[in-house]
């Protein structure tokens, strides 16, 4: 069975590179173009993923205001985060986000297929 991610990401040309990629990895995807569109596809369609891949800054609703959402829904609060974002405060917001894992935009492949292998092999 492959393992599924949701990539949520307001920049629709990284959020196709991130689809391409991964998918290129042989997982399924489904991707949002940002927090309210991600909570949707997670209430609406029968994909739930294995972990989610977080923007942080998005419009309509942001990465933080997104995972306190799925972090109160019992149904979605186990999923495990990486987070995405070009701030480079980004280690300020892994912990109290509970976040896996962070990158930093602009992403290197390598990395990105590093973290999300690391992930799944520790989610074992």
């Amino acid at each position: 069975m492959k393992r599924k991610i949701l990539i949520v990401e307001d920049d629709s040309s990284i959020r196709s590179s991130l689809k391409e990629i991964l998918e290129g990895q042989g997982y399924e995807l489904d991707v949002a173009k940002n927090g309210l569109e991600a909570f949707r596809v997670l209430t609406e369609k029968s994909f739930v993923p294995d972990l989610m891949i977080l923007d942080l800054m998005m419009p309509e609703m942001n990465g933080f205001e997104f995972r306190e959402l799925q972090m109160e829904d019992p149904r979605f609060s186990h999923i495990p985060v990486i987070l995405l974002t070009a701030n480079n405060r980004f280690q300020e917001y892994k912990e109290p986000l509970k976040a896996f894992e962070f990158l930093n935009k602009p992403l290197e492949v390598d990395d990105l297929i590093f973290v999300v292998q690391n992930c799944f092999r520790l989610m074992k």
